[in-house]
C-alpha cells in the first residue's frame, strides 16, 4: 500500500494519467480515510483528493 511522500500516478474521468503525492490527512487539514484509501496533491493543479 502507498505510504506518505509516495509519487503516484492517477486517473480521474476524461482526465489523462497525472502524477500525484500522496499525503497524511494531518498535513492536508482533512480527515482520515477509510482503509485502502488515501489523500493525493495532484501536481499541476494543486487539488487535493481522495484516492483508492
Amino acid at each position: 500500500m502507498f505510504k506518505r511522500g509516495d509519487i503516484v500516478w492517477g486517473k480521474i474521468k476524461t482526465y489523462p494519467w497525472w502524477p500525484a503525492i500522496v499525503l497524511n490527512p494531518k498535513d492536508c487539514g482533512r480527515d482520515k480515510v477509510g482503509r485502502n484509501k488515501f489523500w493525493i496533491f495532484w501536481f499541476g493543479d494543486h487539488k487535493i483528493t481522495q484516492r483508492l
